[in-house]
């Protein structure tokens, strides 16, 4: 029987944003696992980038529908947005508007 090889996927600084992949990834059935989790307090001992947390697929054969999965995600965080009440520009991050809270 063979095994499954794993595929590294997404990796960043920041834990939070790695766990918020692996979720939208877990909604399609599609298995990860985190590396790095921890590493953050050896920043300085090591280089930034080794100390980022990474997401890896279990199945590299989930690659081409986490891909497009994380492209979709970086997509709709950098498009910016103007707000319908007030005429604000937002960060396409922001669901609402930074100077009144009106929602996007």
């Amino acid at each position: 029987m063979k095994t499954r090889t794993t595929l590294l996927i997404y990796t960043h600084p920041l834990l939070y944003q790695v766990v918020n992949v692996q979720n939208l990834l877990k909604l399609r059935h599609i298995a990860t696992t985190i590396h790095n989790e921890f590493s953050a307090g050896g920043t300085g001992d090591l280089s930034a980038n080794e100390t980022w947390a990474e997401l890896w697929l279990e199945d590299e054969r989930d690659a081409p529908l986490a891909k497009s999965i994380i492209d979709e995600m970086n997509a709709a965080s950098a498009e910016e947005w103007f707000c319908s009440q007030c005429g604000e520009k937002n960060g396409g991050a922001f669901e609402f508007c930074w100077q009144c809270e009106q929602p996007r």
